[in-house]
Order: C-alpha cells, then sequence, then structure tokens
C-alpha cells in the first residue's frame, strides 16, 4: 500500500475524521468498527487494511495529530537562541490545535499522548544539531516540556513573569552541555 496514493490518504482522513466526530460521544473502547466504518463511508475491510483495531487507530491518530501541531515550527533553533520566543510559539502551536488534543486526551491513552508528543519535541531539538543526544538530556526535555505546555495555563495569569522566568532559567541550562 503507497501511503503517498491519494486514494490512500482520503481513506486515512476520513477514518480519522470519523474517529474523532464519535470520540466526541464516546471514549475509543465505545467506538465499534462497524460505526466508524459507516460513519466514514467506507468498508470494514477497509478499515482493517490501515489499521489493526481502534486502539491502533487512536495511536496513529494522536501521533498524526500530534505532527500536525508542530508541522510549519520553524522555532526549534529558538530553544538555544531566543527561548522566550520558543517558549511562545511551542505553547500556539499545541494551543492551536488544543480541540483535538483535549478529545484525544480524554482517553484512555493520555500517557500515550503525552510521550508522542515529548518524543516529537524531543526529536526537533535533537534535530537542530545543537544538543547532543543523551539520556541525561531526554530527562531534561521530558521534565522541561510537560511544565512548559501543562503549567503555564496554571500560571500564565496570576503568575506568568515567574513561571516565565522559571521556564527561561531551565533552558538556559541546556547551552553548557
Amino acid at each position: 500500500m503507497n501511503d503517498k496514493d491519494l486514494r490512500v490518504i482520503k481513506t486515512k482522513e476520513s477514518i480519522e475524521n470519523a474517529f474523532l466526530t464519535l470520540l466526541q460521544r464516546k471514549p475509543p473502547g465505545k467506538i465499534s468498527i462497524v460505526e466508524l466504518s459507516r460513519l466514514a463511508r467506507i468498508n470494514k475491510s477497509t478499515f482493517y487494511l490501515h489499521y489493526t483495531d481502534i486502539f491502533d487507530l487512536y495511536q496513529k491518530t494522536t501521533k498524526h495529530q500530534m505532527e500536525k501541531a508542530f508541522t510549519d515550527a520553524d522555532y526549534f533553533t529558538d530553544f538555544f537562541d531566543n527561548p522566550k520566543r520558543f517558549c511562545e510559539k511551542i505553547t500556539a502551536s499545541f494551543s492551536s490545535n488544543l480541540a483535538t488534543i483535549g478529545l484525544l486526551s480524554k482517553s484512555a491513552g493520555r500517557h500515550f499522548m503525552l510521550t508522542e508528543t515529548m518524543d516529537l519535541i524531543r526529536n526537533r531539538i535533537y534535530a537542530t544539531g545543537r544538543l547532543q543526544r543523551s539520556i541525561v538530556n531526554d530527562i531534561k526535555l521530558d521534565a522541561l516540556f510537560p511544565s512548559l505546555l501543562v503549567c503555564k495555563p496554571k500560571y500564565e495569569k496570576d503568575h506568568n513573569k515567574e513561571f516565565e522566568q522559571v521556564m527561561l532559567t531551565m533552558i538556559s541550562e541546556f547551552k553548557s552541555d
């Protein structure tokens, strides 16, 4: 199967959109392949050409949505050069897909979604060539980004300056590696 084939792309989009629609009404475990296929206007066998089960669809949809959130992200070098801009841009990228991200995170796969997001961001930071890949840097990055993406809304209204200073200090520590 050619993932570049327009028919495959459209079929997967249709399945993913149907899945996201059904997630608004029920958790993934309650969604049947039959109802999903009907809504996506595909045969049940077509679903199985692309996915093994609903959980596989959930994982692939989550990964795709996270990649989509950062598709045009041209700010990863700002992590080192302009941390404040980086923080603003990455939270904006995340926020622009908040409805879909919220829908996916309501389900039992919340841990998977966080892991996918952290892997994607970490790999983008390493792809700049400005930080050596290591387990210590993995741990530091994995500690930093949930704080930035999850804690920011909690502190930005009343304590934005303090939150920003803590984040900038944490990011500046990566320059010494």
